[in-house]
Order: structure tokens, then sequence, then C-alpha cells
């Protein structure tokens, strides 16, 4: 006989559902067979939250996987720029921030923040983009050329940092969400850094909404997905954009 477990689906991209998600998330961990737990980072809220919710839990290894850092090319900065596929709202945002003279913002975990983290006991991933090409849908002009010669060479335009660091293009996984794109990719990259050993179950919380169970691999084949607790319906790159289905 099966083995039923719920499943929460979010139909609106909205900041309450990372709440909905932590205390779901946490309620699974409270089972006691999950004790890794990789947080994907931009803004920290969801780890935020989730260390508050989580106080009490015994677990072996919380990671932080966050963009290229304060000490790198990029300096943990992300470019301000109005694209034809932003919706309304995002472009009102954007061209908000660049009307005020805010033209990037920060995206990534700092050195205060860091030692904070790691007082609490979680651990800090940075990723590194090793060949600086930037995230495709925010590209400065010298981003953009640096693509374009990256594609003469077979690099799909769409292919992120992530998927770089990670070691495989993760592109496929939007057919279910953004999120668990990311929620596998940075497992990975957790992994290959040493702060999370193969094969072990791990919670992943990710995007907005996302929340898988999967076993840790150092390869996209190797890391399995075992559960999903929850994710945003609607947030595939081809859902949100379907004559870039890839996010080039």
């Amino acid at each position: 006989m099966g083995n039923y477990k719920q499943i929460l689906y979010f139909d609106k991209s909205e900041k309450s559902n990372s709440d909905e998600m932590v205390k779901f998330a946490v309620k699974r961990l409270e089972e006691g067979d999950v004790k890794n737990v990789v947080v994907v980072w931009s803004s920290g809220y969801t780890m935020t939250r989730f260390l508050e919710a989580s106080k009490g839990l015994k677990l072996n290894n919380v990671i932080a996987v966050t963009n290229p850092g304060p000490h790198s090319p990029q300096r943990g900065m992300m470019p301000v720029v109005v694209t034809d596929r932003d919706n309304p709202a995002m472009r009102k945002m954007k061209e908000d921030m660049i009307k005020k003279g805010v033209t990037e913002t920060f995206v990534s975990i700092s050195d205060e923040k860091k030692a904070e983290l790691e007082k609490q006991g979680a651990k800090v991933v940075y990723l590194v983009d090793w060949f600086d090409l930037g995230e495709p849908l925010a590209l400065t002009s010298s981003w953009s050329s640096r693509r374009d010669i990256a594609a003469r060479f077979g690099i799909g335009r769409h292919v992120r940092p992530l998927d770089i660091d990670a070691g495989t293009d993760l592109s496929l996984y939007t057919c279910i969400s953004q999120g668990v794109r990311v929620c596998v990719g940075c497992s990975i990259v957790a992994v290959h850094n040493g702060a999370l050993p193969e094969g072990e179950l791990t919670l992943a919380l990710g995007g907005r909404s996302t929340g898988i169970i999967l076993q840790s691999g150092a390869t996209g084949k190797t890391t399995i997905i075992k559960e999903i607790l929850g994710f945003e319906r609607g947030s595939s790159h081809y859902e949100r954009d379907p004559e870039h289905p890839e996010g080039d």
C-alpha cells in the first residue's frame, strides 16, 4: 500500500508562501529521518525564517548556498536591468529603483552575516561563476559579450552560473518549477564544497516556496529527488515566457 504525503501547491507568487513552506518543512523534519538542510539564499528571508522555526531540532548540517560573495569579481551584486520579459510589477519595481539611482542590489552573504550564521551552527557556500557569465536575465553589456563568445563553444545562453558550478544543465528541472532547479543545483554545489556528504537525505528549500527531500549527490544523475513537499505553480521558464522556454 502506498505511503501518502501532503504536497503544498502555491498558485500565486507571494512572500507569505515562504513562511508557509518553512512551517511545513520543519514539520517534515520533526519526523527525524532527515538531518541535513540546504537553503538557497538570495535575500536571506527563507533562511532567517527557517532558523527561527527549527530551534530545538537536532540537525547534522544546515547550509546556506548563495550567489558569488562580496570578495568575488561580482562583489555579490546583481545589476538592475529592465528586460522585455519582465512582468508589469517587476518592470515598475526596477524602473523605480533606477530612477532613484539604484543600479545594482546585493544578493549574497556579507562577511558579517556569514560570521553570524556560522555562530548559529550554519555553513555558508558561495557560487563562483567561474567564467564570469552573469545571470542570463540580468546581464550587463560585458556579460552579454562573454556569453556571445561562450555560445560559439556550445554553451547555451540559458546556462547559469549554478549550472556551471553544479556541472550539469539544470534547466530541465524547471518543468516542475524554478525552485526545484535551484534546490537540486545548490545541493550538488554543497556536496562539491564538502559542506554536505554524498548519499544523505536532505531537505532543500529554494525559490519563493519550493521544498524537496533529496538524496545528496555530486552529479545531477546521482542527486535523487525522494519527495516533493511543495512548489509554486506556473514558475517554469516556459510558463513565464514561452518564447524563451529555457530562460535564454
